[in-house]
């Protein structure tokens, strides 16, 4: 399985066929009293009932080794049922939403952002159960979880992916403020390794104080051994006077990663159209 299949989540994986239906009677021999008709099998619909996205995009690093994931919620029943959904993400409440689902509808949930997930699941306002979606599942592969809401309530759980080797250690989230601004030719970054992250504090040269700072990109090395953090100044508000002196920008940032972080870390700056190394680093 490609990834193009997987992530046709809404269709081909979601489509059952339908049992045949064929009957004597109406014109014929066969006696249309006493015939019986084959019993058919309600047809999945191949489209999700609703669709909702947990997270913004944006604030994933690394993207492309941070895949989102998908959960689809089945109503596996023949009859409508009412069908509620709360997913909670590193013990906060994300999304809560109920549906009517009619029989063998499914929804479909996006978990953008990478963390611990808790999807309980409630049947006509009864609890049913809950499944996970661990923080160590967000990698380069696409993944699938499907929760059956079972005719009696019971819930069962099925995973599927794809199985790319990925790079290690996995960037699992990313956090970066300006701490202070000012007149100032400060410029230089310190890293600082932790179990488990990597924290920057830095200060980068701007026009003037009123500009802002960001992490612009991250990547690995040509090595593929050391991450690549690109900090950025970013442009001031519009409409906004400002004083006259170079800008010093502080900032502080933090990479987390699912397990021990990599064997080293580099910080460029980019301003004034150019990109700089400001610091080399190694646990």
């Amino acid at each position: 399985m490609n990834r193009r299949d997987l992530l046709a989540v809404g269709g081909a994986l979601g489509a059952v066929g339908l049992a045949g239906c064929t009957s004597a009677g109406g014109g014929g021999r066969g006696d249309p009293e006493t015939a019986t008709p084959t019993p058919t099998e309600t047809p999945t619909p191949t489209e999700p009932h609703a669709a909702v996205a947990v997270g913004e995009a944006s604030d994933v690093l690394l993207p492309d080794e941070n895949r989102p994931q998908t959960v689809r919620v089945e109503n596996a029943a023949d009859e409508a049922r009412s069908i509620g959904v709360r997913v909670d993400r590193d013990g906060e409440t994300r999304v809560e939403e109920t549906w009517t689902l009619p029989a063998r509808a499914f929804v479909l949930v996006r978990l953008l952002v990478p963390g611990a997930y808790t999807i309980a699941v409630s049947v006509d306002g009864a609890a049913a159960g809950e499944a996970s979606v661990g923080v160590g599942r967000f990698d380069c592969n696409d993944s699938l979880t499907t929760v059956e809401v079972r005719p009696d309530g019971r819930l069962d759980v099925t995973r599927m992916g794809t199985l790319i080797a990925c790079r290690s250690p996995i960037v699992v989230g990313s956090d970066f403020v300006v701490t202070a601004s000012g007149c100032g030719s400060d410029h230089g970054a310190t890293v600082t390794f932790a179990e488990s992250a990597v924290e920057v504090t830095g200060s980068i040269s701007a026009p003037n104080p009123c500009h802002g700072a960001a992490l612009a990109d991250a990547s690995w090395d040509g090595a593929g051994e050391r991450l690549v953090l690109t900090v950025a100044t970013t442009d001031p508000p519009d409409g906004v006077g400002c004083v006259d002196c170079v800008g010093a920008i502080q900032y502080e940032a933090r990479v987390e990663f699912a397990d021990e972080p990599p064997d080293g870390v580099v910080v460029e700056h980019r301003h004034f159209g150019e990109t700089e190394t400001v610091a080399t680093a190694q646990p």
